[in-house]
C-alpha cells in the first residue's frame, strides 16, 4: 500500500476518534426532557374481564387499564418555571376517562408538582425541574388501554421524547446490566477495538507511522474514549430508577 493510502487510513482513523469525542460531548449541556410509559395495560385479563367487577368509591369501572408514566429531566440544565409557555400535558385516547391519578414518586422526594386531570388529560402546572429530577405518575382509567401523547411548549426544547423500557445500555428490564451485557461492554468490544486497530493493520501494508497512529487511536478509544461513554449510558439509564 502506498504511503498516500497510509496516511488516509491515519487520518480516518484519528477523524473517527474526533467523531466519537464529539459525539460524546454533544449529549452534555443541553436542556432535555423525556419520559417513558412503563405500564399502559388493561388490569384485568381477558379472560376473567366478564366476570370480574373493579370498583371505586362504589361505582363500576368499566375496561379498567393502569398506566404508569416516567418525566426526568435527562439534562444537564434546570428548566424554570418561567420557561414554561403552557401547562406540561399527557393526553389519553377520546375514548378513555380517567378515574383516578396518583404522584407515586418523585425526585428529590420532596418535589410535589401541582399535578390534576380532567377526562382525558393529565395537566402539570409549570415548576422548577433540576437535572436528574424525576416523577412518576399512576392513572387509573376506565375505557381501555391507548395511546398516550405529551405537549408543552418550553423554551429550549422543542420536543418532549420518549423513551421506551429497557433503556439503554443493559437488556435487563429498565436496561440494567445483566452479566452478557457486561461481558459484551467491558469485554468483547474493546478487544474489538484494539483488533481493528492494532492487529489488523500490521498485515495490510501500512507505512509505520500510520500504523502507529492507529494503533494510538485505538488504545485512547478503548481506554477512554469508550469507557467514558458507557458511564454515560449507566448514568442516563440511572436517571429513570423509581
Amino acid at each position: 500500500m502506498s504511503d498516500l493510502a497510509s496516511w488516509i487510513a491515519a487520518v480516518v482513523g484519528v477523524a473517527a476518534l474526533v467523531v466519537a469525542y464529539l459525539a460524546y460531548r454533544s449529549q452534555r449541556g443541553r436542556t432535555r426532557l423525556e419520559y417513558v410509559v412503563e405500564t399502559n395495560a388493561h388490569l384485568l385479563p381477558q379472560a376473567v374481564a366478564d366476570h370480574v367487577q373493579v370498583l371505586r368509591d362504589g361505582q363500576v369501572i368499566d375496561n379498567p387499564a393502569i398506566s404508569i408514566i416516567r418525566l426526568v429531566n435527562t439534562g444537564d440544565r434546570s428548566i424554570q418555571i418561567a420557561d414554561f409557555h403552557s401547562d406540561l400535558k399527557f393526553k389519553f385516547a377520546d375514548s378513555v376517562n380517567i378515574v383516578a391519578l396518583t404522584l407515586t414518586k418523585s425526585r428529590p422526594s420532596e418535589w410535589k408538582p401541582d399535578i390534576s386531570y380532567t377526562k382525558n388529560e393529565i395537566s402539570i402546572k409549570p415548576t422548577l425541574i433540576n437535572p436528574d429530577d424525576m416523577l412518576q405518575i399512576q392513572a387509573l382509567t376506565s375505557g381501555g388501554a391507548g395511546k398516550i401523547t405529551v405537549g408543552s411548549r418550553i423554551s429550549n426544547i422543542t420536543e418532549i421524547k420518549r423513551r421506551e423500557l429497557p433503556y439503554p445500555p443493559g437488556s435487563g428490564r429498565e436496561g440494567e446490566l445483566l452479566p452478557f451485557d457486561k461481558f459484551m461492554w467491558y469485554g468483547v468490544m474493546p478487544a474489538a477495538i484494539i483488533l481493528f486497530g492494532v492487529v489488523m493493520p500490521q498485515g495490510i501494508g501500512l507505512s509505520v507511522t500510520a500504523r502507529v497512529i492507529l494503533a494510538v487511536v485505538a488504545i485512547v478509544a478503548a481506554g477512554i474514549l469508550h469507557p467514558m461513554w458507557v458511564r454515560h449510558l449507566i448514568r442516563r439509564r440511572r436517571l429513570w430508577r423509581p
